[in-house]
């Protein structure tokens, strides 16, 4: 009875919560759109054309009237880029004048310009060679409510009801993996939902789409929406910018129609895409049903965050230290973002994490065994991550320190410490073979005239030069790579966190290791090797893309980026946690501030970032 009552309490306050999430969506952002005295929709016939120095001049006047938004119908035979000036009445009802760059695109046939202000013109300014007709003006200041923006609010607020109503259960410590788990699911579907359904909006996500659809080996004839995915030609970043061209592209995508790409691929599923499997699945179930095409798109991401969500929160779970950190370093911008893309990151972040806190446990624990069920966690995590990115193998090593009373005997201990030795060296075999480097590190002969037994040669003919290089390059920029910027709070070509957000994230993460005092520590020689391990592969990430990336001879590296840093970040701090066993913050307060805090950091930045620029 009382478990209904529960249940019954929290259905009408979800109620109330979507009640409230319309109300602030019909009160504070359509509040205008509600106090103007000419809603509606309002064509535009007077414009003026000119053409001065071979460009083409489109001047629309606009009477310094409020608009909500200015829509454009046009045709183009291919897409025009055109540069847009616009007078405003700035806070202080003065004029100003501001200036973009967008791209009206040949398919959709669809731009928004989103101001919510008094404009007195616009002007578009393109090549006058280009075959572009502008067919209809037209100003909407009709009341609408935004489904991307009202998902957003009720995010926020579902959220905070979240964290209140299990800190004053006193759950919230108790069950921080279940609460991460169901958090980083609501802040990721943001991050999905709010994403236009293309790619070209995070590294190689083209490549990544790809691999994940071919996973399974057969031959395809691509419609339209998965040709456009890996054609750099179709969708250029930041073509989109509102709700509008949105569901225009994806009713583009969403046509069906075949294109004249072609593919074959294998039978046979290679050991280094294994990270594709959550994407793949959840896209190929989607098109078994004959689900739209952006839909599918959508919830391959939606199976790659999960599985993601999972691992962590299982790593969180079996953690004895570093509970805090885990779930911190699980809300990084960086992290989550990442986890919401057809990428193998997430695999490669969540495997090695969980793979690091089955090993810590076995320091740390006496009563931590190496059994079937422990060492079987461990090797499939680790080599799931390092199956895609052998370059953090070396952390297997670990394995050999291992004191021998965790073992069932001794002989069991020389033997799977053996056994563990050998994945280790057949991994490496794989990584140092110059002919799968770019497989495994990401890098190709985009980085110019690149050739990888020509660069490794010269490393081991001139030693000296290359560590001069190392220098130059990774010791400069070694705690940028690490706990930089773009590491904590990158998301790739759409941008980056704020400098007051990164900072905020940055406190948090490092404080973190002062708050997670447990009974259970990690001995000097463990955190020595710890540190040691976790340099050797920030110098073979370096090195990696040395050979692979970077033009034969140059004095620097080139193609190396701020996410392959962050799956040795939790290795790092764990050997600075603290030492004290006083408590400086009860658990269940602890966890209430810092997830709020990352919360708010995550959604002001998906707000900034996504929202603004995509879907008003």
């Amino acid at each position: 009875m009382k478990n209904k009552k529960l249940l019954l309490k929290n259905i009408l306050f979800i109620f109330f919560i979507i009640c409230l999430s319309f109300l602030i969506e019909l009160l504070v952002f359509n509040f205008k759109s509600i106090s103007v005295s000419h809603n509606g929709v309002k064509t535009i016939n007077d414009y003026a054309t000119n053409d001065v120095n071979g460009k083409k001049q489109i001047k629309i006047k606009l009477n310094n009237d409020f608009i909500k938004k200015l829509k454009f119908k046009y045709s183009a035979k291919d897409d025009v880029s055109v540069k847009i000036d616009y007078c405003y009445n700035d806070y202080y009802g003065k004029k100003a004048i501001a200036t973009n760059e967008t791209i009206f695109d040949s398919e959709i046939q669809l731009q928004v310009l989103n101001f919510n202000k008094k404009i007195n013109y616009v002007k578009l300014t393109y090549d006058s060679e280009l075959q572009f007709n502008l067919s209809k003006v037209y100003i909407d200041n009709n009341l609408n409510i935004n489904i991307f923006r009202l998902i957003f609010i009720f995010s926020c607020l579902m959220i905070m009801f979240i964290l209140v109503n299990a800190y004053k259960n006193g759950n919230l410590s108790k069950c921080i993996h279940k609460y991460y788990f169901i958090i980083g699911f609501i802040i990721g579907i943001n991050f999905i939902l709010l994403q236009p359904s293309t790619t070209f909006y995070s590294w190689d996500d083209q490549i990544h789409f790809q691999n994940s659809y071919e996973l399974f080996g057969n031959n395809f004839n691509w419609n339209i929406g998965e040709f456009s995915m890996i054609n750099y030609d179709t969708f250029e970043r930041n073509n989109i910018n509102s709700i509008e061209e949105q569901n225009a592209q994806d009713k583009y995508l969403n046509k069906g129609k075949m294109s004249n790409y072609y593919t074959s691929t294998g039978k046979f599923i290679t050991y280094n895409k294994i990270a594709y499997f959550p994407s793949s699945i959840g896209y190929h179930i989607c098109k078994l049903l004959k689900l739209p095409f952006t839909f599918c798109f959508k919830f391959g991401k939606i199976m790659n965050l999960l599985t993601f969500l999972l691992v962590m929160s299982f790593a969180i779970y079996y953690s004895k230290i570093g509970k805090k950190t885990l779930t911190i370093i699980g809300l990084l911008p960086s992290v989550l973002f990442l986890a919401c893309q057809y990428s193998y990151d997430p695999a490669v972040i969540s495997g090695i994490t969980l793979a690091m806190v089955i090993l810590i446990n076995w320091f740390t624990d006496k009563d931590s065994k190496v059994n079937f069920k422990t060492l079987f966690i461990f090797v499939f995590s680790i080599l799931y991550a390092c199956f895609t990115k052998a370059v953090y193998i070396p952390l297997i090593l670990l394995f050999l320190l291992i004191p021998s009373d965790r073992f069932k005997n001794g002989k069991n201990a020389k033997f799977t410490k053996l056994m563990i030795f050998i994945i280790f060296m057949l991994i490496m075999i794989t990584f140092i073979l110059p002919s799968n480097f770019s497989t495994n590190m990401g890098g190709d002969s985009r980085g110019g005239a690149t050739n990888a037994s020509e660069q490794l040669h010269l490393i081991l003919k001139k030693p000296v030069g290359y560590i001069r290089v190392l220098k130059d390059t990774a010791l400069d920029q070694f705690f940028d790579k690490i706990i930089g910027q773009k590491t904590l709070g990158g998301f790739s070509y759409i941008g980056t966190v704020s400098t007051n957000v990164y900072y905020i994230v940055l406190i948090v993460l490092l404080s973190s290791v002062m708050f997670n005092s447990e009974k259970f520590k990690l001995k000097k020689i463990h955190k020595i090797s710890f540190i040691i391990i976790s340099l050797g592969i920030i110098l073979l990430i370096w090195t990696a893309l040395y050979i692979s990336f970077t033009p034969v001879s140059l004095n620097t590296i080139n193609g190396v980026q701020s996410r392959y840093f962050i799956p040795i970040i939790f290795p790092i701090l764990i050997c600075f946690n603290s030492d004290s066993p006083k408590k400086l913050l009860p658990s269940n307060k602890y966890y209430l501030i810092t997830i709020f805090i990352m919360c708010s950091c995550l959604m002001l930045s998906i707000y900034k970032i996504l929202l603004l620029n995509y879907c008003l």
